[in-house]
């Protein structure tokens, strides 16, 4: 049963959880209890599965008293308030939204979130893009790429509830999963996921009053204009998010290093949102690690181009560029690339914002070989 394996993996990934997450995976330990497929064997304790006893009542009781013992107060890492209105009892509730990074086990690259107990398709839907949003605004301000995971997600009293207002609650519950970075206890969210844009939401004000009986104000689009800035209220250190990164300039050394990079046998790509997807993954990892950009042409002739003042950085910016590419989410039907990467360093004239010599020639040969 898939409820036993998420159970399995969130009581595994306890011994090693950092304080800040433990009530988010005690959590949703509990809750994958409520799942109804486990429902006979809570009922009846000795009703056995492939032969064994379950015990999932006693794995209950003692996951309850682990919570309640915790610190009352958050930051909490992946779990905030999020809001619903429920059309048929004509009110807003509020609800707790929670998100865990749990290890993959197979594949490479990021697949969708999963429910630890069934929900609507709005509300899949609204997890999908809230990952795809999250990993798009780590990648913009330059932290490093978290490694791929498994998602998993629940949402307290949601149901079967229709539409899209939980997608700001995951996307912020996402996003302090996959950063490790608690979120902030007196914000409760809503609002809809659009293309790298927050959208507006009905019930606005019955949905800010459910948050209030609980302590919280509201955090919608309403009140921030970015995904960016809902981050930097919403998270403990969310200033980050709203950063612009640091200008990068020619290394000013006489015999800089030069990196050229360009995707494994790019002649055989078939999408171009593949190439495109290559090239934004490792120009910033390049531009994060202080790399002059000069060619940003992925799959064309030479490729990648950068300048570093150090071996050391080129180095480091290689081996992140080849951690970003196995890390990051592809486009759909767009198998994952590595790179092929040369480097050397020497002498080089500055040209046309770019540079032209025997050095910067060489590095590109290096990768053609590799």
């Amino acid at each position: 049963m898939k409820s036993l394996e998420y159970l399995h993996a969130l009581l595994t990934q306890r011994a090693t959880t950092p304080p800040a997450a433990l009530p988010t995976l005690l959590w949703l330990a509990l809750r994958t209890l409520e799942h109804p497929e486990l429902a006979p064997y809570l009922a009846d304790p000795l009703l056995p599965y492939k032969g064994e006893f379950l015990s999932l009542d006693s794995q209950q009781r003692a996951l309850l008293r682990a919570f309640q013992q915790l610190p009352s107060e958050p930051p909490w890492q992946g779990m905030l308030w999020g809001a619903l209105y429920r059309p048929a009892e004509q009110k807003a509730i509020a609800c707790r939204v929670a998100v865990a990074a749990l290890p993959k086990t197979m594949g490479l690259g990021w697949a969708s979130p999963e429910a630890i107990l069934p929900v609507s398709a709005d509300v899949a839907q609204s997890a999908s893009i809230a990952l795809t949003e999250a990993l798009r605004l780590i990648e913009q301000v330059g932290l490093p790429p978290p490694r791929p995971a498994q998602l998993v997600y629940a949402i307290e009293n949601a149901g079967s509830a229709a539409g899209d207002s939980l997608g700001l609650p995951l996307f912020l519950a996402t996003l302090s999963a996959l950063t490790e970075q608690p979120l902030r206890a007196n914000w409760g969210a809503t609002g809809a996921l659009g293309e790298g844009a927050l959208r507006s939401v009905g019930w606005i004000e019955a949905k800010a009053a459910a948050l209030s009986a609980q302590g919280l104000k509201l955090l919608s689009p309403e009140g921030v204009a970015t995904l960016a800035e809902a981050a930097a209220r919403a998270l403990h250190e969310g200033a980050v998010f709203t950063q612009a990164p640091a200008a990068v300039v020619y290394p000013l050394v006489p015999e800089p290093t030069f990196l050229a990079a360009d995707a494994e046998l790019p002649d055989l790509l078939g999408a171009r949102a593949g190439i495109e997807a290559f090239e934004q993954t490792v120009c910033a990892a390049l531009e994060r690690h202080g790399g002059f950009l000069y060619r940003r042409q992925a799959g064309v002739e030479e490729g990648i181009r950068a300048a570093f003042a150090t071996p050391e950085a080129a180095c480091a910016a290689a081996i992140a560029v080849q951690q970003a590419l196995v890390r990051r989410q592809w486009p759909t039907n767009t198998e994952p690339l590595l790179a092929r990467i040369g480097l050397f360093r020497g002498g080089a004239e500055r040209v046309n914002q770019g540079y032209f010599g025997q050095a910067p020639g060489q590095a590109v040969r290096l990768m053609q070989a590799a």
